[in-house]
């Protein structure tokens, strides 16, 4: 699930198609979904360049990143196996306190779009996030942005983008993606929620600050209930 409105996601489609910038930053607070969209939009371009066509505005109005419409190729099946060779994710894999993406790992995503292409048209690599880079790995970012070969598309998610160096957001498309309004995030509490009494979704509603995300793992951890207990 993520919540980035339809024309949030076709100016993000339409900076793809127009080939002149391939680092995109998505940034906003935790728990809107920033992740699953970015992974759905790597999957559905990999499994559409795999069969050599042009994406284009049109294409995008047509399938709106709807799965139901992509035939299963090989692509399809290696992404959800964690093994697509034109797709590299870069995180925290241990998400371990105070920790950060080992140098290393950023060195092999600079040697990931030196290699050429295997099955798509394209090379897709998603940073998740970037607040998980040290200073060094940015700046070895920095590196990979000012070289990214052609037909190369970076995507780094940012949960707080105001940390993130002014000579990488030079160089990216940035679209932020607010939290929800009060209404539609009531709603969607209210809807989610139907087992829970109203005190209970009152608190989740304070304490969540339009976040989906956040309203999950308050709800995933019990937190009311010790909130009760004290």
């Amino acid at each position: 699930k993520y919540f980035l409105s339809q024309k949030l996601q076709k100016e993000i489609f339409a900076i793809i198609c127009t080939k002149k910038i391939n680092t995109i930053i998505i940034g906003g607070p935790k728990g809107l979904g920033k992740r699953n969209f970015t992974l759905k939009l790597a999957k559905f371009i990999l499994c559409n360049l795999e069969n050599k066509k042009e994406i284009n505005l049109d294409f995008f109005e047509d399938n709106k990143l709807d799965f139901n419409k992509l035939r299963k190729t090989k692509s399809f099946h290696l992404f959800d196996n964690n093994s697509h060779p034109d797709f590299f994710y870069l995180n925290d894999e241990e998400k371990k306190l105070l920790k950060t993406i080992p140098i290393e790992n950023v060195r092999k995503l600079k040697n990931f779009f030196y290699k050429t292409d295997s099955i798509s048209r394209v090379k897709i690599g998603i940073i998740d996030t970037i607040e998980d880079l040290s200073i060094n790995s940015q700046n070895l970012l920095l590196k990979i942005l000012e070289e990214l070969p052609k037909n190369s598309y970076l995507f780094i998610i940012s949960n707080n983008t105001s940390n993130i160096m002014e000579t990488i957001k030079s160089r990216c498309a940035f679209f932020y993606v607010n939290s929800l309004g009060k209404s539609e995030f009531d709603k969607f509490i209210n809807d989610k929620y139907t087992d829970k009494l109203e005190n209970e979704l009152q608190f989740i509603k304070n304490i969540s600050f339009g976040s989906p995300g956040m309203a999950k793992n308050i709800v995933k951890n019990d937190i009311f209930v010790f909130y009760k207990k004290l």
